[in-house]
């Protein structure tokens, strides 16, 4: 039988991205070290991420023609309210607009798109 990647796997992820995330920010943060360090800090969450869209890619794979289809209309519902929404950010901060946050933390707000776009997208197949 084939090794499946299951939902439970990616959402367990997830909340690996997240520690991960907070953790390295944390540790930018308070650590003052040479460059290298900083980095290979810097890399740990990138490297959780890449796990999370390697499993998803699998888990993909492995489901029928209409769960696909929900997953890459979701997808798309995510990047077009994302896109449009950093770039918005981006260019308020290039101007100088000061925001409770970095750019850096758009990262939790593509989650939360892609947890909202597949939700969109779940319904209209209902």
């Amino acid at each position: 039988m084939k090794n499946r990647v299951t939902d439970k796997a990616i959402y367990l992820t997830a909340v690996a991205m997240a520690i991960a995330w907070v953790f390295a920010a944390t540790l930018l943060g308070i650590l003052h070290t040479n460059l290298a360090v900083r980095i290979l800090i810097g890399m740990v969450p990138v490297a959780v991420l890449v796990y999370q869209v390697w499993l998803c890619f699998r888990y993909t794979l492995g489901q029928d023609e209409v769960q696909k289809r929900i997953i890459l209309e979701g997808l798309s519902i995510a990047f077009m309210i994302a896109l449009p929404v950093i770039f918005f950010v981006g260019f308020l901060m290039e101007a100088g607009v000061s925001l409770p946050f970095r750019f850096i933390d758009a990262g939790y707000f593509l989650e939360v798109m892609l947890v909202i776009g597949y939700t969109i997208a779940w319904r209209h197949y209902q």
